[in-house]
């Protein structure tokens, strides 16, 4: 169904994170029609303006590690990580506009993303007789989903020193890990 019957409260839209956003009613009402029932969608745009702030956030801190790994020709690179982190930063935003904020609910989102991703990162890794290929791609694509989560829950703090972390590990530690392989 494109629009919802009746008017949903912003503060139940949003969560209990961004009530201070919302300085007054703002919205942009659009009518729209499907199956010949006239409902009515609410654009909230200073909901907006944050989901997108989040879902863009989450895309920058993701195209840098993708870009590394792309460089150094990985199976995953500069259009999963981004895609990746964006996906999980949407999935929260949209789950905690449907559970509000329920820690208990929240938590198995979180399990079931994590869960799934590690799904997507296990394609990453692949073994060549005794040498096993792709474990940092795997777990970097795996952090995705935590970047994008912590994004979606407005925590950037997390999401910067993640990301942070995550670079730092594959552009540094990558010549010791060359320089191991070789003895």
């Amino acid at each position: 169904m494109i629009g919802v019957a009746g008017m949903v409260p912003a503060s139940r839209l949003i969560g209990p994170l961004d009530r201070s956003l919302l300085p007054g009613p703002w919205s942009l009402t659009i009518f729209a029609q499907k199956r010949h029932h006239e409902g009515m969608l609410r654009l909230n745009w200073p909901v907006w303006s944050v989901d997108l702030l989040r879902l863009l956030t989450s895309f920058v801190l993701a195209f840098p590690i993708g870009w590394d790994r792309e460089r150094e020709d990985r199976s995953a690179g500069v259009r999963t990580f981004p895609l990746v982190s964006m996906g999980s930063c949407g999935l929260i935003l949209m789950a905690s506009r449907l559970i509000g904020n329920s820690g208990d609910i929240e938590s198995r989102v979180l399990q079931g993303l994590i869960t799934g991703i590690g799904f997507i990162g296990g394609g990453a890794i692949l073994k060549q007789e005794k040498i096993i290929h792709g474990t940092a791609t795997a777990a970097s694509v795996w952090n995705m989903a935590v970047i994008g989560a912590a994004t979606g829950f407005g925590y950037y703090d997390i999401a910067v020193i993640l990301a942070l972390i995550n670079l730092l590990t594959l552009r540094l530690l990558g010549p010791l890990k060359k320089q191991i392989d070789q003895r």
